[in-house]
């Protein structure tokens, strides 16, 4: 799908995968993630979803992309699902034609990467450590105050 639209895939990964076409592969490092995540226009983050193993992933591979403002497309795994629903920074895509669909829409209308990307951002603000420490006090409170 993405030769077929002259895009290019840079891979970040522990190890370089085997694929048939070119692209360009980025070991992955805690240190150097946050910069290399910034040489991508959108996340690609497919995913089985006939195993509880993957259907069990946090959002956080996608929304480490999302809180830097790079929109996802994603398949359909639950925590994905939410994140993406909630911020509208990217598409859900379970099918081949969703996929299609979805890089389509970015290559006829780029702009919709700028739309994405402003409500991946924000959206994330909600998963801020600010944030998700608040809801830890408001529960801890609440323990506190049932006693």
């Amino acid at each position: 799908m993405l030769r077929e639209r002259n895009i290019s895939l840079i891979v970040i990964s522990e190890k370089k995968p085997q694929l048939s076409d070119s692209f360009e592969h980025i070991p992955w490092s805690y240190y150097t993630f946050p910069q290399t995540i910034l040489k991508g226009d959108f996340c690609i983050a497919p995913r089985q979803t006939n195993n509880t193993y993957d259907l069990g992933h946090s959002h956080l591979k996608i929304g480490i992309f999302l809180a830097h403002g790079i929109p996802a497309l994603a398949s359909p795994i639950p925590s994905y699902v939410e994140v993406i629903e909630k911020s509208k920074g990217g598409k859900i895509c379970e099918y081949s034609s969703e996929w299609t669909s979805a890089l389509d829409e970015i290559l006829m209308n780029p702009g919709s990467l700028w739309e994405w990307s402003q409500l991946a951002k924000k959206g994330m603000e909600a998963y801020s450590t600010e944030n998700v420490v608040q809801e830890y006090i408001k529960l801890f409170q609440k323990l506190l105050d049932s006693k």
